[in-house]
């Protein structure tokens, strides 16, 4: 009999939903409460037939009780000894009367444990950093446990190391277990996930887990990181004299001369971008003086820094205060860390890490912005305090920013947001799961470039870059973005709302380039190219030269030898353009079958303000003098009307096309056909018929220079004045600004005018300067009759090419557009819908029987190379009828398919021989 009077320990039994595994260790507990010191620990280990889920429970009491002393388990009985029992549940926990002692045990029972905390994984870690999973006391903090898992290359990554730490956890812990529970399997099981393991320890155990990181061997790349930093964002400093007059009574962290907002600061920012631009002008003036007289400046810095972090100011729009804003102040902390005493700057630390994270859910250019500003905050609070966390933030900033320079899906967790599969770039797709593409390129495509370009020489080491993402950002630069600049300017289409602040310059692609070209690129030749390009020398074009199709975003880009063209049609999966806080007021119709064209980039310099936006080139609008621009906030409804849109290239000429219902001009059917010297424009099908004012294509609306000279069916030339416009049915051609207006179709009312324009840049912005300014315009437009069936037809080319369009074949009808060229052998265009229609080639007969965009090009007399593009996204297969020699085959062509490449152009060499 057992002389101590022993009591349950409430709610403490074995448990048992399932046989214990092989090698697992479940142990009991003795703990003093006052000191939280263990006092046993008993671990049993089953083997053979003790894993038994009714066995080990009896087999691991016996052990109890063989070496317990302040710990027995089983059933009391009558002599106040034990009895263990081959049960679930029966086997209780006993400590004796009066002890003051916690007792628990590590059960093979899913309802034995508690949720100590998440592991949550933000990002990927670097190779070499260690995790340190601490188990403690929760009152005193008593280290129980401390296990290190080190993060090699093969389990570093967001998903994967969550899981092998959890896996080495499971395998070398006493008290705690990792991962998820199963109910089927009733284990606690390790997940590949970045957010679904959790730390696990058992139900009266009073003990907290936590993790930590190592990176003693990461410090000399992060020292160098910060360093790079440091020089990066320095500048020069102001003067003594400066940083006195603004401390001039300075008291509390406030600057007398600035009136501050109140704490809902709304849209008054400037008083706060006023004061954080002085808090970093004088960390930068700190460190370019002595250390003795240094004191003063900086701790007014800090406190600066701090009154502002503290004050917590709310802006109207976010943008103002998680990134305009946080960038200085996190600038600021970069210059600050290694100068003001460790802790000073933990209020604008902690700040900063709670307003700008990545894990804020941004997309595109903006999660570009929030990783940088982590990186500063990160890297700056890693030199302040020496904590690891602010090494693994930074860490976590750099993946964001590899993971950016990577395309995304079109409805991903991106949205489709950021650098498109074809290259292109997205941003504030409207829709759920970006279901509309808006081409944000020359707008949010240069914001997230300067962010990755401005880390991208600063990080070093475990912090890199990754090598994948290095070689994605030079394909972005060379497929994408050099496709959607010519003459130093970005075509207006690729610039969304920014289209009425100003122009959008290139210049900055030449200076990406060149950093590229220190990594080992891919193609170092085109990115020579590309910066030839940035500098404004488009002569001496290799790559690119001749013609892109931008399958996302229903985009094509055409370059000549003489001038670059830019087409944008729009579709029920894309947005022609967006409004938002009051910029781009008039841009309803831009993207609408919208074009630009370009030889030295003066020609749309500044013209915003000036234009009638009804008359967008390219666009077939109705005139309303009246007419209300509907805003199309953050690109709601303005997405097209046709799943029938989009663009078919060869890599040489292509085809642009689509289908458009806007407003009063109903099934409008635009067609651009880009060739290796020029461009034919076609139109077919437009119903005008509920129009009450006149509707009009706008062939071209740029800036007035040199001269006009107009030529006739009659053989007549007349030269246009300013102030003058010409309407006529019987105008051939037109030039002006070295491109040349060709119309081979009589009876189309061509008007052209040379006037003097005048605007506010307020008029389209309403940030924008209400100053009046005035310019001299060229317009080029032809109207079309009110009809349920009105069609276009002109060219565009370099002004010395000829006026007539040569030996070309025109098809503009109802179910197709085509131009055939007999001389290149070549057929280009569009069939809307499936005709009796066969395209004649020298060698063969093409009939298509499924509405495609197409370029047909013979080779010689026994080949021929196609290249379709299915512009509705929806179908998998292209059928063709082809003819050699008299002789018919039906040939059924393979599309591109899956989310991404659907609507990609494809090419097919085809022979007679592989039809039989």
């Amino acid at each position: 009999m057992d002389k101590i009077n022993w009591v349950e320990v409430p709610g403490m039994n074995i448990k048992s939903d399932r046989d214990a595994q092989a090698g697992e260790s479940i142990c009991a507990f003795v703990v003093d409460k006052a000191t939280e010191n263990i006092k046993q620990i008993i671990s049993f280990n089953p083997i053979g037939d003790e894993t038994n889920h009714y066995a080990w429970p009896e087999n691991f009491s016996d052990k109890i009780n063989q070496q317990g002393v302040q710990i027995r388990a089983g059933e009391k009985n009558s002599s106040g000894g034990f009895d263990t029992v081959a049960s679930q549940y029966r086997n209780k926990l006993w400590r004796p009367e009066g002890a003051d002692l916690t007792v628990f045990s590590t059960n093979c029972s899913l309802d034995s444990w508690s949720d100590n905390g998440e592991i949550n994984a933000i990002s990927d870690l670097p190779v070499g950093l260690n995790l340190v999973v601490e188990t403690k006391s929760k009152r005193h903090g008593v280290v129980y446990e401390r296990l290190v898992f080190p993060v090699t290359r093969e389990v570093s990554g967001r998903y994967t190391w969550p899981y092998s730490l959890s896996h080495y956890v499971n395998a070398h812990s006493l008290y705690v277990r990792c991962g998820e529970k199963n109910n089927d399997s009733k284990l606690i099981v390790p997940l590949v996930s970045s957010y679904r393991n959790h730390f696990w320890s058992p139900v009266g155990a009073d003990i907290s887990v936590s993790m930590q990181y190592q990176v003693s061997s990461l410090s000399g790349d992060a020292e160098k990181t910060y360093q790079n930093a440091l020089t990066a964002i320095q500048s020069s400093p102001p003067s003594k004299e400066t940083v006195d007059t603004w401390l001039k009574n300075f008291k509390g962290g406030l600057f007398a001369d600035i009136t501050y907002p109140a704490q809902q600061a709304g849209s008054n920012t400037a008083p706060l971008y006023t004061h954080l631009n002085r808090v970093k002008s004088i960390a930068g003036f700190v460190r370019s003086i002595p250390v003795e007289q240094a004191q003063y400046y900086l701790s007014c810095a800090v406190a600066a820094l701090n009154l502002y972090a503290s004050k917590n100011y709310q802006t109207s729009n976010w943008w103002d205060r998680q990134v305009g804003l946080a960038k200085v102040a996190a600038e600021s902390v970069v210059l600050l860390a290694d100068k003001s005493p460790s802790g000073q700057l933990l209020p604008s630390l902690h700040y900063l890490k709670k307003t700008t994270n990545t894990t804020m859910n941004q997309t595109g250019a903006n999660l570009a912005d929030f990783a940088y500003i982590q990186f500063c905050w990160a890297i700056g609070g890693w030199q302040h305090v020496s904590e690891a966390g602010y090494l693994v933030d930074g860490f976590a900033a750099s993946e964001a920013i590899s993971s950016l320079c990577l395309p995304v899906s079109r409805h991903g967790v991106e949205s489709g947001e950021g650098i498109s599969k074809d290259y292109s770039f997205s941003q504030h797709n409207p829709g759920k799961g970006g279901k509309y593409s808006q081409i944000y390129a020359g707008g949010y495509g240069l914001a997230l470039l300067r962010s990755i370009f401005k880390l991208q020489p600063v990080l070093v080491g475990a912090l890199a870059l990754n090598g994948r993402s290095i070689q994605s950002l030079e394909r972005f630069l060379l497929d994408g973005m050099g496709w959607f600049s010519y003459a130093q300017q970005f075509d207006f289409q690729v610039d969304g709302r920014g289209i009425s602040r100003g122009m959008r310059y290139s210049n900055e692609l030449a200076q990406w380039s060149g950093q590229l070209l220190k990594e080992n690129p891919a193609n170092p030749l085109a990115l020579q190219e590309l910066m030839q390009r940035a500098n404004g020398n488009e002569a001496n074009n290799r790559y690119f030269a001749g013609n892109r199709a931008f399958w996302v975003n229903d985009y094509m880009t055409h370059i000549t030898k003489e001038f670059c063209l830019w087409s944008k049609m729009v579709s029920t999966r894309t947005v022609g353009t967006e409004t938002g806080n009051g910029e781009n007021l008039k841009g309803y119709y831009m993207g609408a079958g919208s074009y630009f064209l370009t030889r030295n980039g003066q020609e749309y310099r500044d013209i915003q303000p000036l234009w009638e936006w009804q008359r967008i080139p390219g666009t077939t609008v109705e005139q309303d003098p009246s007419f209300k621009y509907p805003l199309v906030e953050w690109g709601y409804n303005a997405w097209g009307s046709h799943d029938f849109a989009g663009a078919v290239s060869d890599e040489r000429v292509g085809v642009s096309s689509m289908i458009l219902s806007k407003q009063n001009v109903k099934n409008a059917k635009k067609t651009v056909v880009a060739l290796d010297d020029g461009a034919i424009f076609m139109g077919s099908s437009i119903d005008t018929s509920t129009a009450k004012y006149p509707v009009c294509t706008s062939i071209n609306q740029s800036t007035l220079r040199g001269d006009v000279v107009i030529r006739y069916s009659t053989g007549e030339q007349q030269s246009l004045s300013l102030g003058d416009r010409v309407t006529s049915s019987a105008i051939t051609d037109v030039t002006h600004d070295g491109f040349r207006y060709s119309f081979p179709q009589t009876a189309q009312a061509i008007t052209v005018d040379a006037s003097v324009r005048s605007g506010s840049w307020h008029d389209i912005n309403v940030g924008g300067s209400k100053e009046r300014v005035s310019g001299n315009v060229f317009s080029i437009w032809l109207e079309h009759d009110k009809t349920q069936a009105e069609n276009y037809l002109y060219q565009i080319t370099s002004a010395n090419h000829p006026a007539t369009l040569g030996d070309v074949h025109i098809i503009c009808a109802n179910d197709a557009h085509v131009i055939t060229q007999p001389d290149k052998k070549l057929a280009t265009g569009t069939a809307f819908s499936v005709a009796d229609r066969v395209i004649s080639l020298e060698f063969v007969d093409v009939k298509p029987l499924t509405p495609i965009a197409f370029i047909a090009k013979n080779s010689d007399a026994n080949t021929l190379h196609l290249t379709v593009a299915d512009l509705t996204q929806k179908l998998t297969t292209a059928t063709v009828v082809l003819s050699w020699k008299g002789k018919s085959y039906t040939k059924t062509l393979p599309l591109p398919t899956g989310m991404d490449q659907v609507g990609k152009s494809i090419t097919y060499t085809l022979t007679p021989t592989d039809m039989e």
